[in-house]
Formats: structure tokens, sequence, C-alpha cells
């Protein structure tokens, strides 16, 4: 519902793996029901091979969209800067809000992620943005990039730190985070099949 407020005409994709059929209703909803619980991998790569457009928003059903939800920004770094794949805003959690834009550290075969201390760019229409190793899963991504790397379907979880890892490690694309935006993540009334 929040995506549509603030953007009526925007096609929307819904690939759902739920085990009960969740059919959202609206104008400009492509709908696609998976076999459930196949997961997010699987889901995420299907709708990449489907969708047809130069970019695509990746987020789930506990996001919502509020007035600082800029896609315009998202689409701006991108456009700006080629070697970036993915760019994500920052989250409000239980009213928090936070700018999970960490980098990796990889030291003697062990991996952890640090607190990001890359320097701030600008687009030149003034969007501030820096390069990240990881983000949060609300991102819009350039569809070729994940021609070179696609989520791992045999993982159901985890898959946000081996698809991130995988981008790092293959040096082809950037990943950024741009601080001004946000969206908003739902953490309460989830049933039981959720992990």
């Amino acid at each position: 519902d929040t995506v549509r407020r603030f953007y009526p005409t925007l096609p929307i994709m819904v690939v759902d793996n739920g085990y009960e059929e969740s059919r959202p209703t609206g104008e400009n909803i492509d709908y696609r029901r998976l076999p459930a619980d196949c997961g997010l991998s699987a889901s995420r790569n299907y709708l990449l091979d489907n969708c047809t457009t130069q970019f695509l928003m990746i987020c789930e059903e506990d996001f919502e969209f509020t007035e600082n939800t800029d896609l315009h920004s998202f689409v701006s770094v991108l456009q700006c800067d080629p070697e970036v794949a993915i760019v994500a805003s920052s989250l409000i959690t239980n009213g928090c809000k936070t700018h999970f834009s960490k980098s990796f550290d990889w030291f003697r075969n062990k991996l952890t992620t640090i607190d990001n201390r890359n320097s701030l760019r600008v687009t030149p229409e003034n969007i501030p943005y820096r390069y990240a190793d990881m983000v949060y899963n609300f991102f819009l991504c350039r569809k070729e990039a994940f021609n070179d790397i696609r989520w791992n379907d045999s993982l159901k979880l985890a898959e946000h730190l081996d698809h991130m890892f995988r981008i790092y490690q293959e040096k082809k694309w950037r990943v950024a985070h741009i601080p001004t935006c946000e969206a908003i993540h739902n953490t309460g009334d989830r049933d039981n099949h959720y992990v």
C-alpha cells in the first residue's frame, strides 16, 4: 500500500513463495506464485529472470515506503556511477533510524563487518552516497549486474551475506548506500513460518 501512496503508477511484480497465496490487489501488479518455501534466493532470481526493466527494486512485504523513500535518488546514483550495481537506503526499525552501511574485513580466514569508512560522494543532482560492501535488503539494483552474480538458490537463509560477499569478492561491481533515503522495516506480527 505504501508503494502506491508515493508511486501510484510504478509497475510491481510480486513473487510469492509463502505457504498460503497472498495475492495483492490493485493496478499494474504482476503476481507470480512460486512453490511454497522455495526461498528468498530462488524468488529473487525468478524476479531477475522475469523483470524487463533496467533497474529493479528489491524489497519484502515488511518494508514500508515513506516520504523519504526517494526512488529518484537511487536512480541518480545508478545513472551517474556505472560501477554501482546496488544502491540501498537507511531503515527505520522500531522507531530508530539505522544506516546499515558496512565494509567487510577479511583477516586470518575470518570475515567480519566493520562500520563503513568510505568517503561520501555526491551525484550531479546533489544526492549523497558512499560505497559499502554490505547494505540492507531494501535496494534498487542494476539488472545487468546480476548476469554476473545471482543469489545462491540453495540458500533460504543467510542469502544476503552470501550475495553481498560474492559481489565484494568478484570486484566487478560496487554497492552503495544513500544515508538520506529511508524506509520503514516492520518487525512485528510475523507468522510461525517467519525466521
